[in-house]
């Protein structure tokens, strides 16, 4: 109870009694007067959380039923979920509301809440952690009727809230890709590729599996001097400039990121414009090629998963359409085995816009606009990817010190930790890998 001047409380009713010499306009008139605080208050509001919590975990009980993961909650108690298997986890919620938030809008608040520091992991791997709850929401809509309903209702609202236009294109590279060249520089391969490293043929470093990624790429294409190359995301151009100065060819490359612009064009300022490529900032839809001057390969490393649902059919009409008809294309992309929603966290925190593919989709589409598949195209296992995803996050963390002393907050630190883990997770529950489809016009 909180009370004042000369109040007496009796402990037994919660009642407070004024006396009449303080009653001001009640004189004569005893007044009473409730104020709920102090411990009353705290130990209702501790039997409201505990009930709230005991009900999530309960749920959670019956739905997570693999894995190893202890949750501590802000009393200090523990709760274990999963079968016990696995490497174990064990999660700290700081705050009360925390663990309701998550239980309401799991797919956006695990990260939300991450990221705000309303829990944190004490002892194992975020990426084990994010898992076991993955590989729960992937089985839980695809076995049960009330999540194939939910499932369906994700994917509408999230075919409907993507937007696809050029200005929008531009805002979401923006948004990712131009935050600054030295975040990605802390965790990428020297040459700044950021897609799946090659590590299938023993590479010890991700500097050599990243440049056998790109060769490979290259040698699929059947790259030839001369050759005129259209690399639709050029990034930060270090495909663009090994195609030029080992194989001859003739190279444009189109980005809408600023950033990666200026900083691809620096690279090259010194090469004789024989072999220099040439830069745009545009988009894939936007670019103009006349008959004299189709393109003999088109590549695209890394920038499918940035069209969105609706523009997979435009996005190949375009390679179509700037393709000589003896033309071959690439397209390396993560594709994945079912159909699927790209998490609301990522496309909010990471990637705006962003769809990973289903495979029969990618094929469907490029079908539909005279592109066939080839006998080069080639699916890396899943952990190429995961080995490349724990390289970036440990690199990362080597380098945050750096980072936090310069100009970033430890709230980028955090999200970039959630997205190196989920994107793990994905790769380890969701059946999801990087392909590079060969493309070539139908006869």
């Amino acid at each position: 109870m909180l009370y004042t001047n000369e109040e007496h409380v009796d402990s037994a009713s919660a009642t407070v009694t004024t006396p009449s010499s303080c009653a001001g306009a009640f004189a004569g008139e005893a007044q009473l007067k409730f104020v709920i605080a102090g411990p009353h208050k705290l130990q209702v509001a501790d039997l409201l959380w505990s009930r709230i919590h005991h009900f999530c975990l309960t749920l959670l009980r019956l739905i997570v039923t693999s894995g190893n993961v202890t949750i501590v909650l802000p009393d200090g108690s523990r709760a274990h979920l999963g079968d016990g298997l696995g490497s174990p986890v064990v999660v700290r919620l700081i705050t009360n509301f925390c663990l309701l938030r998550m239980m309401l809008s799991p797919w956006y608040q695990v990260g939300a809440q991450y990221v705000d520091e309303k829990w944190i992991v004490e002892e194992g791997r975020l990426a084990d952690l994010i898992s076991a709850l993955a590989r729960t929401g992937h089985k839980f809509e695809r076995e049960t009727q009330t999540g194939r309903l939910i499932f369906k209702l994700r994917r509408l609202i999230f075919v409907h809230q993507q937007k696809y236009g050029v200005r929008h294109s531009m805002q979401n590279v923006e948004h990712h890709y131009d935050f600054g060249d030295d975040l990605f520089e802390s965790f990428l391969d020297s040459n700044l590729n950021y897609t799946c490293a090659d590590f299938e043929r023993g590479e010890a470093t991700i500097d050599q599996a990243q440049d056998a990624k790109i060769r490979n790429a290259l040698k699929r294409l059947e790259l030839r001097s001369g050759h005129r190359l259209l690399e639709i995301g050029c990034g930060w151009g270090a495909l663009s400039q090994l195609a030029a100065a080992e194989y001859g060819a003739v190279v444009t490359g189109l980005t809408l990121s600023r950033n990666q612009l200026t900083y691809s064009e620096a690279r090259v300022a010194t090469l004789p414009s024989s072999v220099r490529p040439r830069y745009l900032l545009e988009d894939y839809r936007q670019h103009e090629s006349t008959r004299k001057e189709l393109y003999d390969r088109v590549v695209s490393i890394g920038m499918l998963e940035h069209v969105g649902y609706r523009q997979l059919a435009r996005y190949f009409a375009e390679v179509a359409r700037l393709l000589k008809p003896d033309g071959v294309a690439l397209v390396h992309t993560i594709a994945r085995r079912d159909l699927g929603v790209t998490n609301p966290w990522l496309s909010r925190n990471i990637f705006p816009g962003g769809y990973i593919a289903q495979r029969d989709e990618i094929i469907a589409a490029a079908r539909s606009n005279g592109l066939v598949l080839t006998d080069r195209t080639y699916s890396y296992a899943p952990g190429n990817y995961i080995k490349t995803l724990r390289h970036w996050a440990d690199r990362f963390s080597r380098s945050w010190p750096v980072l936090l002393k310069y100009r970033y907050p430890d709230r980028v630190r955090r999200t970039y930790d959630f997205y190196f883990a989920a994107s793990e997770a994905a790769f380890r529950e969701l059946d999801m890998q990087a392909v590079q489809f060969v493309f070539k016009k139908a006869i």
